[in-house]
């Protein structure tokens, strides 16, 4: 793999967010923190946001980042899964409307499409990576489970003070969707951080480290908009993307 300098904006973050952290109240408090930001997130009906994933694992020379526009709908009536989106980046676009999921690639110009979606079809999809999904969803069980490390602090990033929440999960981590942990083949501490505006309070991001590891699995929301313009009824089914696109394969 090609050499790269380790990105000077995730040092200093990661510097902030380590030597910056202040204690922000009692045990119950701090779980009342987890509880808000559950609230909030099981709130909301609609979002958007530009979202940014980056892997950063120094010892095998490797960096990696993307970014694209996500929207997502959690109304009650996407119930295969719980939502329904759609995921614009470079590469193309991927979307699932809670019946079909379809994926299209600018490089060859083709559509990948599955018709009969299991849960299981989520897993490895880019734009689900530890993301307000996952969060979302995982939380519940975070704050319920008594034997889980967790905890609550203050960090400043800039001049700007946020919500530092941090909790550990031993040899397990969790799946795209955030709906239960998968177990590691060895001995592994995970830590996750997740970064909360104070003033929406919303995720910002989405730290995952290893102990003993210099390892990152960062993920960044921003331009975040509640409730926003829904895209274009057409835009939610495979048929609309046929004339620009080629049919690669599908499941029935």
């Amino acid at each position: 793999m090609k050499n790269f300098c380790y990105p000077f904006r995730l040092t200093l973050l990661l510097f902030v967010v380590i030597s910056t952290e202040i204690s922000a109240g009692t045990p119950e408090n701090e779980l009342n923190i987890f509880r808000k930001l559950s609230g909030k997130l099981q709130s909301v009906k609609t979002i958007a946001y530009h979202y940014t994933r980056e892997f950063t694992y120094p010892a095998e020379d490797y960096h990696s980042k993307s970014e694209g526009e996500m929207y997502v709908d959690f109304s009650k009536d996407n119930d295969l899964a719980g939502f329904r989106y759609q995921y614009r980046d470079e590469t193309g676009l991927s979307v699932f409307n809670n019946t079909e999921l379809f994926e299209t690639s600018e490089e060859d110009r083709t559509i990948h499409i599955k018709n009969k979606v299991v849960l299981a079809d989520f897993e490895g999809l880019s734009a689900l990576y530890n993301s307000i999904i996952t969060i979302r969803n995982i939380l519940p069980a975070v704050i319920s489970d008594q034997s889980m490390v967790k905890q609550v602090k203050d960090t400043l990033i800039g001049k700007k003070q946020y919500y530092l929440l941090n909790f550990q999960t031993q040899d397990r981590y969790p799946d795209y969707l955030g709906k239960r942990f998968k177990l590691t083949t060895e001995k592994i501490t995970f830590y996750h951080k997740i970064i909360i505006d104070r003033k929406s309070f919303l995720p910002v991001s989405y730290i995952q480290l290893k102990r003993g590891s210099r390892d990152v699995n960062r993920t960044d929301f921003s331009h975040m908009v509640l409730n926003p313009a829904e895209p274009k009824e057409n835009s939610w089914y495979y048929s609309t993307y046929l004339k620009e696109y080629k049919e690669k394969k599908k499941n029935r």
